[in-house]
């Protein structure tokens, strides 16, 4: 087993097992960059759910609930999808499919982690492209494409995990067509695309020419269901051949009474999306206020301010302040003072979090 493989991590999750474990022992700790998912139960009622392995795809009617909802601004059908088991299994089957053995995987960053860990589990290598908060978190497209060969990809988060930056519609056009030229995929993850913030919706991400395009969305941050681990992705017809091909050699699709229900609450319109725009807008004014630096961000449920030192006195604010937080390193980041701040958070702890950063940068 190589040495790439046995360091690979979660940070999220590493950090949430710190947080319950410092908390099991008495101790008060709050979780900065983690978020709090609901913990709502299912009621199936007396309906008899099928115990058989799920069709290929997924279910046709789970995949057209899907194209008129996740995918909606796509124009996409259920032909057009292909059900995964979430988006970590989801960019799994595009990087083992789509992007060639030994390829390189380009990732602007800061990003999320898992882009990393997986192409290395599979042999890829990484290129970082680091975007920089004096210019928005934007990216360069010639940049991100340098050194690339047909065969290799670029993974990009729309709107962006950490920094909240949701990328407009000419953006990804310019950078889709240069993927498109250069025989490189697009792997675009919005599995965020429900959480923009009114307003901006009108100007993000969607590309006429879906060519060299692979769309990556999931129902587990969209609409705060994080354990049942359905996404989906979409892909012109040869390539989602492609996709299925390697999905059901590698893994399976997510399991069908899990489809099946929620194919019926898509239906039924009873699943709702979160609305963070208030929240967002509210705590980057008082992180402004005790003197950390804020890029204005419109989607996710993640804040990503810069905190004046924050490299020299992390570990300070985590043993004096009860403060657990995923900063720059963790996104692969290198200015190390940005930390990721979760908005989703049970009531009243977003504000103790910020009352006790407050009192350290006194």
């Amino acid at each position: 087993m190589s040495g790439e493989f046995l360091s690979l991590r979660s940070p999220t999750l590493e950090l949430a097992h710190r947080v319950e474990r410092a908390r099991a022992a008495g101790h008060s700790v709050l979780g900065v960059s983690t978020p709090a998912f609901p913990d709502r139960g299912l009621d199936t009622g007396a309906r008899t759910l099928p115990v058989k392995l799920a069709p290929g795809r997924g279910d046709a009617g789970l995949r057209e609930q899907l194209a008129r909802s996740l995918f909606a601004r796509w124009g996409a059908g259920g032909e057009d999808l292909l059900v995964v088991s979430g988006a970590k299994a989801g960019l799994l089957v595009a990087v083992a499919a789509l992007c060639r053995p030994g390829g390189t995987v380009a990732l602007p960053t800061p990003c999320w982690p898992t882009y990393e860990a997986v192409a290395y589990s599979l042999g890829r290598r990484v290129k970082v492209c680091p975007c920089r908060s004096d210019q928005g978190w934007e990216f360069v497209a010639t940049e991100v494409l340098d050194g690339l060969q047909a065969g290799d990809m670029v993974a990009l988060s729309n709107p962006n995990n950490p920094t909240g930056r949701v990328y407009s519609s000419a953006a990804i056009a310019a950078l889709s067509e240069r993927c498109a030229k250069s025989g490189v995929t697009l792997l675009l993850d919005e599995s965020f695309s429900e959480t923009v913030d009114a307003g901006t919706t009108t100007t993000w991400g969607v590309c006429g020419e879906r060519r060299g395009i692979v769309v990556l969305n999931s129902v587990s941050k969209n609409f705060l269901i994080q354990g049942w681990r359905i996404g989906a992705l979409l892909a012109a017809p040869t390539v989602l051949e492609q996709l299925e091909s390697v999905q059901t050699a590698l893994l399976s699709p997510p399991p069908a009474p899990m489809q099946l229900l929620l194919r019926d609450l898509l239906a039924a319109g009873t699943l709702t999306s979160p609305e963070f725009g208030e929240t967002r807008r509210r705590t980057e004014r008082r992180l402004t206020a005790i003197g950390c630096s804020v890029v204005p961000s419109g989607g996710t449920f993640y804040c990503y301010p810069r905190v004046p030192g924050l490299a020299a006195m992390r570990d300070d604010l985590e043993r004096d302040a009860g403060l657990f937080m995923l900063a720059g390193a963790d996104f692969l980041h290198d200015e190390l003072d940005f930390v990721r701040l979760s908005l989703l958070q049970p009531p009243g702890e977003l504000d103790h979090i910020l009352e006790r950063l407050a009192a350290c940068l006194q």
